[in-house]
């Protein structure tokens, strides 16, 4: 067992020590430099497993809360589209996707090439388990940037186009998580920190789906001063929003890779960091929604359902956070729970 001197010197030597590079997904180069225990990588292994499993559910959410936010003729068309995102973008990224971003048989800086069809086939038992644990959680992250996308083409798109678009989509994803996430990636050199998918999920995501807007242009009689947004199934929008929330703990915590080694404290900081920016962008909509110039009735019910998105985007934020989170451990900085907990307000109105 390495103490907790100890690992705060590696961490101050290797800032992602004891975190997400404590051993590079899909390799175990890093392994003996670590010395970590079979019993630490079963542990780390359960936790990373048990996050992508939670991750998952998230689907799920943004299943629900895109039908509650579209005309009930499409509910059934974007709760489909969401199904499309786990079955092709998922099947891209075991074809292609974690290959392009991990694969290191011609090492370079923009693109992974090797581990195409994962399918790994190591020496040693518990390193194979751990590169399959890790695949299900990078997988996870894969399919979560298509769902972005798919709020973003809503009521725009027929099923058909949309497959080709999941499918294309985890490809996409999977060449800046290579400049971020492999240990050969350019970014990865220059020290850039993404430990919960800060720019490789939601800035790709959000991205791409802004790109499809534009192409798309707005939906028909949704905006505009003859506009109708009167919410579809407001029910399944709230719901939706708490399983997002509760995917979001995972998505974060689980970015830790692992409680072994003290890293148990880093997940639990930031479940306590995401809870808390999630509040906050609550709070922060609803004391707005009682300013005469946002609305003209105290919280009616429409303007409750649209709570959801800020606590969303401010999950989100959270993810920069989460970069910081992970310094903290060797010392470099420090996030607080007030920092979390009353953000930058501008955000409070991309949702």
């Amino acid at each position: 067992m390495i103490g907790e001197s100890a690992f705060n010197t590696l961490s101050m030597a290797d800032p992602f020590a004891g975190s997400i590079g404590g051993l590079i997904p899909g390799s175990n180069s890093r392994l003996d430099q670590l010395n970590m225990t079979q019993q630490q990588m079963q542990d780390d292994g359960v936790w990373v497993i048990t996050s992508s499993f939670t991750i998952f559910t998230m689907t799920s959410g943004f299943g629900l809360l895109e039908s509650g936010r579209v005309s009930s003729k499409d509910e059934v068309n974007i709760m489909v589209k969401n199904v499309i995102d786990v079955i092709f973008g998922g099947l891209s990224y075991w074809m292609f996707g974690f290959g392009m971003t991990f694969g290191d048989s011609y090492p370079n800086p923009f693109i992974g090439i090797g581990k195409f069809f994962f399918d790994p086939d190591e020496k040693f038992g518990y390193v194979q388990g751990w590169n399959y644990a890790n695949f299900i959680f990078q997988m996870s992250f894969a399919t979560t940037t298509s769902t972005i996308v798919s709020a973003g083409m809503a009521e725009r798109i027929r099923l058909k186009a949309y497959i080709v678009i999941s499918f294309m989509l985890s490809v996409v994803h999977s060449i800046p998580a290579h400049w971020v996430w492999s240990d050969q990636g350019f970014f990865y050199r220059l020290g850039v920190i993404d430990s919960a998918g800060c720019s490789v999920v939601h800035l790709v995501g959000g991205i791409s789906g802004l790109v499809a807007t534009l192409y798309l242009k707005p939906r028909q009689n949704r905006f505009g001063d003859k506009g109708q947004q009167q919410l579809s199934n407001p029910t399944n929008a709230v719901l939706g929003t708490f399983m997002l929330w509760w995917g979001w703990l995972a998505f974060n915590t689980g970015s830790t890779y692992g409680v072994s080694k003290f890293k148990w404290r880093l997940a639990a900081r930031s479940a306590v960091a995401t809870l808390l920016s999630s509040a906050g962008g609550g709070m922060t909509i609803v004391l707005f929604s009682f300013l005469p110039q946002f609305t003209d009735r105290k919280i009616k019910v429409p303007s409750r359902s649209h709570l959801s998105s800020p606590i969303i985007v401010l999950e989100m934020q959270y993810n920069v956070a989460g970069r910081h989170a992970h310094r903290w451990s060797s010392g470099l900085s420090c996030i607080n729970n007030w920092s979390v907990l009353f953000p930058n307000l501008p955000l409070i109105f991309v949702g």
